[in-house]
């Protein structure tokens, strides 16, 4: 009797360092899992065809939007910017039933001592939040792609949308030549041994962590002439 009961404290001992195993296994096979997500987001502004949809309006302040069959608008980031924000400690997004107008403030999200301001492409009134994606990783990927929306407004007037927003092919050669300007804007902000890792001068992707070396001057550089435009025609126009 007394055999039995220790071999079956060893095989309950055997058992639990199993499950303990398993455990440890899964979270790092997660964990390995997230680091390749955020990768192929950013590896993708890197491709000839950036994600860009066809049905899905692009913001020249990096939101895009979808309208949905109830005649309601969702609304996210582009890859661009959630590549650049990269994990992301807070964000503060606006709440549900507020109106707003096209310009104001919709979302805040801070990496580090650096806080993004993304605006509304729309007017309109925000009637849901998806708050599931709007987690600690901005960069993850989402397919398709519609399903990392954060807002789904009850729109105002949608009418301006063509006019103010890039679609299909538009939008694909504008985050191309995003992704250009973002490579000129770090070559001429941060000295060169400061930019450690990246491949900008051979034709490769941007150091998106680059931007964690900018001043506050920089930065608010940065905002201005990626996040803070509000209009197709003068984002085509003006490169600078």
């Amino acid at each position: 009797m007394v055999a039995l009961i220790a071999l079956l404290v060893v095989l309950l001992f055997l058992t639990a360092d199993y499950i303990l195993q398993r455990r440890r296994v899964a979270r790092t096979e997660e964990a390995e899992a997230e680091v390749s997500s955020v990768v192929d987001v950013r590896s993708q502004l890197a491709l000839s065809s950036p994600r860009a949809p066809d049905g899905v309006f692009f913001s020249p302040g990096h939101t895009w939007a979808y309208l949905l069959p109830s005649g309601n608008v969702r609304l996210g980031l582009t890859d661009f910017a959630r590549s650049v924000m990269g994990s992301v400690d807070e964000v503060e997004p606006r709440t549900r039933s507020v109106e707003i107008a096209r310009g104001e403030p919709l979302l805040r999200m801070r990496r580090g001592k650096h806080t993004a301001t993304f605006h509304a492409p729309i007017d309109g009134t925000i009637e849901r939040v998806n708050l599931g994606f709007l987690g600690l990783d901005a960069a993850r990927p989402n397919e398709p792609y519609t399903s990392s929306w954060i807002f789904e407004m009850r729109p105002r007037n949608t009418s301006d949308i063509p006019r103010t927003m890039f679609l299909g092919d538009a939008a694909r050669s504008w985050l191309k030549q995003e992704v250009e300007r973002l490579r000129v804007f770090l070559a001429t902000t941060i000295p060169e041994d400061r930019l450690i890792g990246a491949t900008m001068q051979d034709g490769g992707p941007p150091n998106w962590d680059a931007v964690d070396s900018f001043s506050e001057a920089d930065w608010q550089r940065f905002q201005d002439r990626f996040f803070g435009r509000m209009q197709a025609t003068t984002a085509s126009a003006d490169r600078s």
